[in-house]
């Protein structure tokens, strides 16, 4: 984290933070992003977050994973019918496209 921050962080003031015997310490929030990252768990950022970021994030996060499952559903019916899967913004030659050319 000290890295990250630019301020030295030590062990001890990482224990005073979660010390029920410490109340007067505060954890910063400049550490939060940094703290998050380095766990790997990002519930304190979204315990943070105002309830409608929230909701903006929780709704990108189903739509890209229906994008996902989208995507896995096109690859299954060109693996089945034997055709590949066309990526977006490529179309295939047709002989109506070949005339406009």
């Amino acid at each position: 984290m000290s890295r990250r921050l630019g301020v030295k962080v030590k062990p001890s003031m990482l224990d005073s933070y979660t010390a029920e015997s410490k109340k007067p310490a505060r954890f910063p929030a400049a550490f939060v992003a940094a703290f998050c990252e380095i766990t790997g768990d990002h519930r304190l950022q979204r315990f943070l977050m105002a309830p409608k970021q929230r909701g903006l994030l929780e709704l990108g996060e189903r739509v890209s994973s229906m994008r996902w499952v989208l995507e896995q559903m096109q690859d299954e019916v060109a693996r089945l019918t034997g055709r590949g899967r066309q990526k977006k913004g490529k179309r295939k030659r047709t002989r109506k496209l070949a005339k406009e050319e």
